[in-house]
Order: structure tokens, then C-alpha cells, then sequence
């Protein structure tokens, strides 16, 4: 199984939100985005873990792409 790897744009006690690269907020008939879509933030858990790390998680998208995700939590990462 392929795993990307993506940087969390926050975290806090219970979730990890990261941008995907692969999910859209909409979609037309033949599966392209629409020119307005955004990108989908998908959001995992913590473990109550503030710490800099990648944490590798399961793609909520499985219907887009079937892998995985290295989460990498740094200084970049918004703490809530």
C-alpha cells in the first residue's frame, strides 16, 4: 500500500487536520472538480500528543485513492 505524506495544519487534544490532495468538496458528472471546489480536510485523532512526529493514519478518501497517509506534525503546526 502507497502512503503520502502530508503536514498537519493543526492539532489539538483530539484531532489532526490536514488538507488532502486528493478530495474535493465538489464534483461534475465525469468525476473532474468544479472550478469553485476547495480542498477537503480530513481530520484523524491525536491521542492527546502535542509533540513533533509523523503519525501514519488510513485515507478517509479509499474511493480516490487507495493508500495511506505519514502525517508530519512540526514546528509549522498550528497547536490548539
Amino acid at each position: 500500500m502507497e502512503n503520502t505524506t502530508v503536514y498537519a495544519q493543526s492539532i489539538d487534544n483530539d484531532c489532526i487536520k490536514f488538507e488532502c490532495p486528493y478530495c474535493w468538496s465538489n464534483y461534475k458528472k465525469d468525476g473532474e472538480p468544479t472550478k469553485r471546489a476547495k480542498r477537503i480536510i480530513h481530520i484523524h485523532g491525536s491521542n492527546n500528543n502535542f509533540r513533533n512526529r509523523t503519525e501514519h493514519r488510513i485515507a478517509h478518501c479509499y474511493k480516490r485513492y487507495n493508500g495511506g497517509f505519514n502525517i508530519i506534525i512540526d514546528e509549522n503546526t498550528i497547536r490548539k
